[in-house]
């Protein structure tokens, strides 16, 4: 499929995403009538067009469309979930200091006494392993997390 089809679709997907989103967030509940659709169209896509698209283990991050799955789930995350999960993603594997989140994640000024952090990871858990065996962000007592996928 060629780049410009692709962009296309992409824009469609973003379109009823973010209506999805605001759906889901007026409700508490996603749509299912489109839901599950856009699971499938968003995995589709991001085996299409791997450039903008971070896959690590189950969980596929389409940078592009600002979406995220795991397995056959959607995930709804804020902004700061988002980025939070980006860096994570990126870094996979590699233990980072509460001090290098919030350095690459939040404003470089922020205090590196608050507990901003953990409270974003604790949110971020639970939406990303609810109704998962398999538990992906591990505290690393003293020194801080580590996204693991395998």
């Amino acid at each position: 499929m060629d780049d410009e089809t692709l962009g296309s679709l992409r824009q469609i997907i973003e379109y009823l995403w973010d209506d999805e989103q605001k759906s889901y967030q007026e409700d508490g509940e996603p749509s299912s009538h489109i839901y599950h659709d856009l699971v499938r169209v968003n995995e589709w896509l991001a085996r299409e067009s791997k450039d903008n698209v971070l896959t690590v283990g189950d969980v596929v991050m389409d940078l592009d469309l600002r979406t995220v799955t795991r397995g056959q789930r959607a995930l709804m995350l804020n902004r700061k979930e988002f980025s939070l999960l980006e860096y994570l993603m990126r870094n996979a594997g590699v233990v980072q200091s509460r001090e290098a989140i919030l350095k690459n994640v939040w404003d470089v000024n922020t205090d590196p006494f608050t507990n901003t952090v953990d409270v974003h990871i604790r949110f971020l858990r639970k939406k990303l392993d609810d109704g998962f065996k398999r538990k992906l962000i591990t505290t690393v007592h003293g020194t801080g997390y580590r996204f693991e996928a395998e």
